[in-house]
């Protein structure tokens, strides 16, 4: 009956609450724990393939992507040598926003990478950011809309790590088609002929 149709609503509605805040507090604690490691200096630099990581981070996010597509145009020979643990946490960061701040209709992530001038791009359709927040976005606890689940953490945590590894990151906003976020990997890139 209509009764039992409204309290199952409810709980459905609870337990996604519930998930949602385990998320965040998952999220928030393995952020914690890296940065204790990066305080301590406890962290290894390792030779891993960018393909491989992008893969992986974007399997951790099949649950909550919905129907968003992920196309990924990355080659499967670029290596990388940094901090694999930070490096994984600054893709999952951005590709968590990709998926979090995608157009609500068709909404589409692209991650590609160019040899020619060494650009990691991760793109996502949605509403651009304003041009007036784009030297705040990587501010600590800073969020372009309050509404949003999450801490504002994210983006400060990604700037640190590329920062410290000599990745430059810029964001590049199109009102027409939506966001890219570019780092370029020249420095932590292994050629073969070298």
């Amino acid at each position: 009956d209509g009764d039992s149709w409204l309290e199952f609503r409810r709980v459905l509605f609870r337990s996604e609450r519930i998930k949602q805040a385990s998320n965040n507090l998952l999220k928030l604690y393995e952020n914690m724990e890296y940065n204790i490691k990066k305080e301590i200096d406890k962290i290894d630099k390792k030779e891993f393939f960018l393909d491989e990581i992008i893969k992986k981070s974007c399997d951790k996010f099949e649950d909550i992507k919905k129907d968003t597509k992920i196309v990924i145009d990355i080659q499967s020979d670029i290596k990388l040598f940094t901090d694999l643990n930070g490096f994984e946490k600054s893709i999952d960061n951005l590709i968590s926003n990709a998926i979090k701040y995608n157009a609500k209709i068709n909404p589409e992530i692209i991650i590609s990478f160019k040899k020619s001038d060494s650009m990691l791009s991760i793109f996502n359709r949605g509403e651009t950011i304003d041009t007036n927040n784009l030297l705040m976005i990587f501010d600590k606890y800073y969020q372009e809309n309050p509404l949003n689940d999450g801490f504002g953490l994210g983006l400060s945590i990604v700037k640190e790590f590329c920062d410290k590894n000599k990745i430059s990151i810029n964001i590049d906003t199109n009102s027409e088609y939506g966001n890219y976020f570019n780092l370029n990997l020249k420095n932590i890139i292994i050629w073969k002929n070298k």
